[in-house]
């Protein structure tokens, strides 16, 4: 399934430009206080978003997959699973 997964960053982000500044939360973002894993890849278009997010969050780990772009579970299937499988070693009675 995922061989023929297709991505029209154009559209996303055509959608994100109208959508999202309607629900912009970034003001709440410091109230997040669990345990929280940003996963994305380091060519991902949104990358410098979620180090926003992982700085500003007080409990956020961030983890950029080097050469991965906007689908790190697919792209870095091995390397995906292996990180979220440490975060939820390291923090065993988080809710997922």
């Amino acid at each position: 399934m995922f061989e023929t997964l297709q991505f029209s960053a154009d559209a996303y982000t055509a959608a994100f430009k109208q959508e999202l500044p309607r629900y912009d939360l970034r003001s709440q973002v410091r109230g997040l206080e669990m345990p929280t894993l940003l996963m994305v890849g380091s060519d991902d278009p949104y990358c410098a978003h979620m180090e926003w997010l992982a700085k500003h969050m007080p409990n956020a780990r961030l983890c950029a997959l080097d050469g991965v772009g906007h689908f790190p579970f697919v792209e870095a299937a091995a390397q995906f699973t292996e990180r979220v499988a440490a975060f939820i070693n390291d923090h065993p009675h988080a809710a997922v």
